[in-house]
C-alpha cells in the first residue's frame, strides 16, 4: 500500500470521525432513525435550531430547521423525533419557556388517539408565553386598574383641596372629629367583646346555645310524634260528619228556641206556671198545707189512724178527749 493510499484512508476516517464528533456534540445520534414532523406556529420568541423535544422534560427529538412563509406571516418548525416514540394523531407540540433568560424547547404533549400520525405529518401547535411576558400579561389589566384609581384619586384631591380653598375646613374638621368618635364607640365596643371573651361569657353562651340545640336534637322523635298525632287528629276531623253535626246541633238549637217561646207566651203547663200567678199562688198555697198535713200526721198519728192492739177498732178515748180539749183551746183563742 502506498503512502498516498494511507494518507487518503487515515484523511477520509478523520472526517467521519470529526463528522460523527459535530453530531454528538449538537445531541444528534446518527445511527438512530427518526421520523421528522412539522408545526406552524404565529411566533416563535427565542426558538432556534437544535432546541431540543421534550416529553415531559424527557429529550426525544430536537428541532431540526425553521421556515417564514410570508404569503401567511406563519413560521413553520420541522423537528426530529426518535423512530421508537409514537405520536397520537391529538398529540400537541407547545413551544415553552425553560428559565427567566428566554431558553425555549418544543413540548410534545402526547395525545390518546389510537391514529398515529406518520413521517413529515403536521403536529398541532400551541405558543405559551415565557415567565416575564406571562407576568406582564396579568399586569397589564393590572396596571389598567391601577391607572383609573390614581386618576380618581387625583380628582378626590383637587375636589379636597377646593374644600379647603373655599373655607369650609370647619365643617370637614367637624366630619373628621365625629369620625374619631365613632371610632372610639368601636374600639370600646371591641374592647368589651374582648373582656367577654376573656370571662368566657361568650363561651359559656355558645355551651348554652349547644346544649339547648343538644336537647332539640334529643327531643326530635317526640315533636315528630307529637306533630304525627296532631296530623291524625286533623285527618279525624276531617273525616267526620263535622257538617252534619252542626245541622243537628242548629235543630236542637231551633226546637230549645220553640220551647221558651211556648213557655214565654204562657202555652202548656209550664208556661201557664211561669206566667199565671194566681195558679202558681194556688199551687204554693196547696204544698204549704200539704206540709203541714204531713206535720201534724208524724205529730199526732192517732188522730188519722185508728189501732187495734187486740183486734178491737176502739179509739183512744183519753186521747180523743185531749185532742178535744186542744181544739176547744183554739177555738177560744180564735174569739
Amino acid at each position: 500500500m502506498s503512502n498516498a493510499t494511507k494518507v487518503g484512508i487515515f484523511s477520509i476516517i478523520t472526517v467521519i470521525i470529526f463528522i460523527l464528533g459535530f453530531y454528538f456534540l449538537k445531541g444528534i445520534n446518527l445511527f438512530i432513525a427518526k421520523n421528522k414532523y412539522y408545526a406552524v406556529y404565529d411566533k416563535v420568541d427565542g426558538l432556534y435550531k437544535s432546541n431540543q423535544v421534550v416529553v415531559n422534560g424527557f429529550k426525544i427529538g430536537m428541532v431540526s430547521d425553521m421556515k417564514y412563509n410570508p404569503a401567511n406571516g406563519k413560521i413553520t418548525v420541522e423537528f426530529t423525533v426518535d423512530d421508537d416514540i409514537p405520536l397520537p394523531e391529538d398529540s400537541r407540540a407547545t413551544i415553552l419557556s425553560t428559565d427567566f433568560l428566554g431558553g425555549k424547547v418544543l413540548n410534545v404533549e402526547l395525545g390518546h388517539s389510537t391514529k398515529i400520525l406518520d413521517n413529515l405529518d403536521t403536529v398541532q401547535s400551541a405558543f405559551q408565553s415565557d415567565l416575564l411576558g406571562g407576568i406582564s400579561e396579568k399586569l397589564n389589566p393590572v396596571m389598567g386598574k391601577v391607572g383609573t384609581v390614581l386618576s380618581e384619586l387625583e380628582v378626590t384631591l383637587k375636589e379636597i383641596n377646593s374644600l379647603f380653598k373655599s373655607g369650609q375646613d370647619a365643617s370637614i374638621r367637624d366630619a373628621v372629629a365625629n369620625l374619631n368618635k365613632s371610632l372610639a364607640h368601636i374600639e370600646k365596643i371591641t374592647k368589651e367583646f374582648e373582656t367577654l371573651a376573656e370571662n368566657g361569657t361568650i363561651q359559656n353562651s355558645l355551651k348554652n346555645i349547644e346544649g339547648i340545640t343538644g336537647n332539640l336534637n334529643k327531643s326530635n322523635t317526640d315533636i315528630s310524634n307529637m306533630l304525627k298525632n296532631l296530623s291524625n287528629i286533623t285527618d279525624s276531623v276531617a273525616a267526620a260528619d263535622l257538617k252534619g253535626t252542626i245541622e243537628n246541633a242548629k235543630g236542637a238549637i231551633a226546637q230549645l228556641q220553640g220551647i221558651l217561646n211556648e213557655v214565654n207566651s204562657g202555652k202548656g203547663t209550664i208556661g201557664k206556671l211561669v206566667k199565671d200567678e194566681k195558679l202558681y199562688a194556688d199551687l204554693d198555697s196547696t204544698v204549704n198545707s200539704l206540709d203541714v198535713l204531713l206535720k201534724d200526721v208524724k205529730a199526732n198519728p192517732y188522730r188519722y189512724v185508728n189501732i187495734s192492739v187486740f183486734g178491737g177498732k176502739k179509739r183512744d178515748d183519753a186521747y180523743l178527749k185531749k185532742q178535744a180539749k186542744q181544739q176547744a183551746k183554739e177555738a177560744a183563742k180564735t174569739k
